[in-house]
């Protein structure tokens, strides 16, 4: 009997302790000592909020991936979702009534007091890490002042960014088999990613590198200040490209090709900035070969073109005497000796003329260097004029005219504008048709920085399967008795128009006429 008083009595103190308890909860309550409940129904554990406010506030957040909290004005955490629990891997009850700083990563907690600060008057956001365990991961912070119960709360949203991290690393495994090294920092400049061919370049394991700064130059020639200078134009949302030298870890250095490009979510948040660098050490030399291959053969073709000029100069004064006393030869004895000298004597004086017109032709060739001015500003009307009077002999004798249209100015050197003019106009007139009176026509049309000129004429025409063989140096689709010349006119035309950084081209129908293109710089 005595056992169950003592049972009942035991029992009773128990109801009389709980009823005590819930009689200091509730006067806590209506103290607002407390603003929230943690209710635990075996491993379920679930928040109540005291103030009516946030009764609608907690269902809805309650169901969101993002963390959501709500703080008081000092940044105790009064209110945590599930999704928060998770990401911090802890039970509610180890959160609810924690500072919100302390579990924020020691580097970041002066950003997130500033941010809580600026949260009491106004919304703001910061990055920043979160302790889990012994490590950290990423999360975008952002806090938005609010009032319950006439009292200032803060409510706080935390999005966890190791998503978006993991979709730049899948990113950036996807591109290990190329040949570019592949780096990727965090908006602060600390790398978060380095690719195996990162590994293979430089010789830096990602382990090494992951958490270093990207100003850093232990492995780059370029200095801390221009580094950070293009990083803050990253983060501006520029991109950027530029070739500096790099070092391997064993030392060597070699020159790189690199862009850069900041990386943003479907937020539009900047997440990372990327770099995709390629080394050009192979490019480089073959540039440097390729220099010094262009200036010995630049030495070459002015080694070559004084040879020309002084060969053919220095035939001049034989030749002359050849042809001086073959001709002398021919007019004394002519008819004196039989016939076949009288022959020989003819062969001997026209192929003695034909190599002095040789021999003129190439020392026009080697003067196009050697002799070139700068280009000026040049009236083509005038050099037009001047052309059209050394043409005046073979234009009287054919009958043939010369219609010029509206000329403009450009950039040429006068003396070889007007040869490249003299000889289209006086091909034109050399092959005419005959019976036909040469009817030629010089125009101009502006094309953007370029002006082309056209010379048309009636004569003959040419093949279309000529029409690039013409400009070759001695190329000539007629015998010498047929007309007269060596073949060499349109390729001094071409060579002087390609000096003057333009272009020549022929349009032609055979029977019918032949038109020249070609360009000059306008001024």
């Amino acid at each position: 009997m005595t056992s169950n008083v003592d049972q009942l009595w035991n029992e009773n103190q128990e109801l009389r302790d709980r009823n005590r308890e819930l009689e200091e909860t509730l006067e806590a309550i209506r103290s607002g000592e407390v603003d929230a409940i943690v209710v635990s129904r075996g491993d379920q554990q679930q928040v109540y909020a005291l103030e009516g406010a946030d009764r609608p506030y907690r269902v809805l957040v309650e169901n969101i991936q993002e963390g959501a909290l709500t703080l008081t004005a000092t940044g105790m955490v009064l209110y945590a979702n599930a999704a928060y629990a998770a990401m911090r891997q802890l039970p509610l009850p180890g959160i609810l009534g924690t500072l919100l700083r302390d579990h924020v990563a020691p580097r970041d907690r002066e950003q997130f007091d500033a941010l809580l600060e600026i949260s009491l008057t106004g919304a703001c956001r910061g990055r920043m890490s979160i302790c889990s365990g012994t490590a950290s991961f990423p999360v975008l912070v952002s806090m938005t002042p609010i009032v319950v119960d006439g009292g200032p709360k803060i409510s706080v949203v935390v999005t966890d960014r190791r998503q978006d991290y993991g979709r730049l690393r899948l990113l950036a495994r996807m591109l290990d088999s190329v040949v570019d090294a592949v780096m990727a920092a965090d908006p602060d400049g600390t790398i978060i990613y380095w690719n195996e061919t990162a590994e293979r370049m430089y010789g830096w394991r990602a382990a090494e590198m992951i958490g270093r700064q990207v100003f850093e130059t232990s492995y780059t020639s370029m200095p801390e200040e221009e580094a950070r200078r293009i990083f803050e134009e990253l983060v501006s949302g520029e991109t950027w490209s530029g070739e500096y030298v790099v070092c391997h870890r064993d030392g060597h250095c070699f020159p790189i090709h690199d862009n850069k490009a900041p990386v943003y979510d479907e937020d539009g948040t900047l997440i990372a900035i990327i770099s995709a660098s390629h080394d050009i050490s192979e490019s480089k030399r073959a540039e440097e070969a390729l220099k010094a291959y262009a200036s010995q053969l630049k030495l070459s073709n002015e080694e070559l073109q004084r040879f020309a000029y002084v060969a053919s100069h220095d035939l001049q004064e034989p030749l002359r005497t050849i042809v001086s006393f073959s001709q002398l030869l021919d007019r004394r004895y002519r008819g004196q000796l039989d016939e076949n000298a009288d022959d020989y004597l003819g062969f001997i004086v026209d192929g003695g003329q034909r190599m002095q017109a040789l021999i003129q032709d190439l020392l026009q060739v080697s003067r196009i260097e050697t002799s070139a001015k700068s280009l000026r500003p040049t009236d083509a009307g005038e050099i037009v004029t001047y052309a059209l009077r050394s043409l005046e002999k073979p234009l009287e004798e054919t009958g043939g005219t010369v219609t010029v249209e509206a000329m403009p100015c450009v950039m040429a050197d006068p003396a070889q504008f007007e040869q490249v003019l003299t000889n289209l106009i006086g091909n034109a007139i050399k092959y005419h048709r005959r019976g036909v009176t040469p009817a030629i026509t010089v125009s101009a049309e502006r094309h953007g920085d370029w002006w082309e000129f056209t010379v048309a004429d009636n004569g003959i025409g040419i093949e279309a399967e000529y029409f690039d063989r013409i400009f070759e140096m001695f190329r000539r689709l007629h015998t010498h008795d047929e007309y007269e010349g060596t073949g060499i006119g349109l390729a001094v035309v071409k060579r002087i128009v390609e000096r003057h950084g333009g272009t020549i081209r022929v349009e032609s129908t055979p029977g019918e006429g032949s038109t020249f293109f070609f360009t000059l710089p306008a001024v």
